[in-house]
């Protein structure tokens, strides 16, 4: 990344300049997989088990970004990590899982809600740039946009301001296992989602929101293909305000991809409803870190807070829980109308 230190960017965008902000967010399914740990599904699992052409690839692709991540570690640049599947990182050995793998976090998780909706208003404004050879797209904005995005105001501390560019620091160094099709081929590739290129201060300017950051964002981010209603569902635009409200402090990873996981399902439900096993939900809340320690009431409390906090944003209007036939714990989650 590159810091300027005459503030002359290309165009970017103020919040604050905006008459009439967007009041819902649409925020890609292929992105949330990603987020989640989801990219891969049953079917695809199974074949990396089967096809061994697909296995090599794949496994080629990780191996060759794990020694890539610690070339870079040994050469003092200890930022990189990997965030991968569950059904993947559970292959690496310990040592090499402990030092390149690294979770989102829940500031990561709501800087990302964030930079999907600035991005999307640079995209109304004509002020983001979409370089097709390599399928990410350009934009810039103000600081103070990213914090307003997050619920943060002047009132807040420069602690929790600090955590907010901390978080975007964190993601520029982060990389996923991203599947991607294109007209020639289908496959996978491990790469940032999010680079910081530059970023410079208003000359003269005392006010931390008055930085100016130019991101490149991968093209999953905004759509420039024709939409369909299974690549995209709807998020409140001021959704990481309400659950800053909702749940004060560090927000939990787990329970922020629960929420969007949820507005996901609800935006694809013909019912109003939508069932989920014990185990699917703790995939789809990672929580399968407290099952290698047997800390399940530590899973219980955190489902527990999560329907919780559905229930407060209005997104759902009851839970009941089951039992499947396998005996297994079920949910059955009727979202609010």
């Amino acid at each position: 990344m590159k810091k300027s230190g005459n503030g002359q960017l290309l165009k970017f965008f103020n919040l604050r300049d905006m008459k009439k902000p967007e009041t819902r967010i649409k925020y890609p399914t292929r992105l949330l997989k990603i987020e989640s740990g989801q990219q891969f599904g049953k079917a695809q699992l199974q074949i990396f088990d089967t096809d061994h052409d697909f296995k090599d690839r794949l496994t080629n692709e990780i191996n060759y970004s794990i020694d890539r991540i610690l070339k870079l570690h040994r050469g003092g640049d200890n930022n990189y990590t990997i965030t991968l599947p569950e059904f993947f990182k559970e292959k690496l050995g310990e040592d090499v899982k402990q030092r390149i793998t690294k979770e989102l976090s829940g500031y990561e998780l709501r800087v990302l809600t964030a930079v999907v909706a600035l991005a999307q208003i640079s995209k109304s404004l004509s002020t983001l740039s979409y370089i097709e050879e390599i399928d990410r797209v350009v934009f810039e904005f103000q600081l103070g946009s990213l914090y307003r995005m997050l619920g943060i105001d002047s009132s807040y501390s420069k602690r929790h301001r600090d955590l907010v560019k901390d978080a975007l620091m964190s993601l520029h160094y982060k990389e996923f296992l991203v599947p991607f099709n294109t007209k020639n081929r289908t496959g996978f590739k491990i790469k940032r989602l999010i680079e910081l290129l530059e970023y410079s201060k208003f000359k003269d300017s005392q006010a931390d929101g008055d930085y100016k950051f130019r991101l490149m964002v991968d093209a999953c981010f905004i759509s420039y293909q024709v939409e369909k209603a299974q690549t995209y569902f709807y998020i409140p635009s001021d959704v990481n305000l309400t659950l800053k409200k909702i749940n004060p402090g560090r927000p939990n990873p787990s329970i922020e991809l629960f929420i969007k996981c949820l507005y996901q399902a609800k935006h694809c439900s013909t019912t109003g409803k939508v069932e989920y096993s014990f185990s699917k939900l703790s995939d789809i809340m990672n929580l399968n870190r407290y099952k290698r320690n047997n800390n399940y009431s530590r899973i219980r409390k955190t489902i527990d807070k999560a329907f919780e906090t559905a229930l407060k944003l209005d997104l759902v209007e009851s839970v009941e829980e089951d039992r499947a036939r396998s005996g297994e714990v079920k949910y059955m989650i009727k979202f609010a109308s």
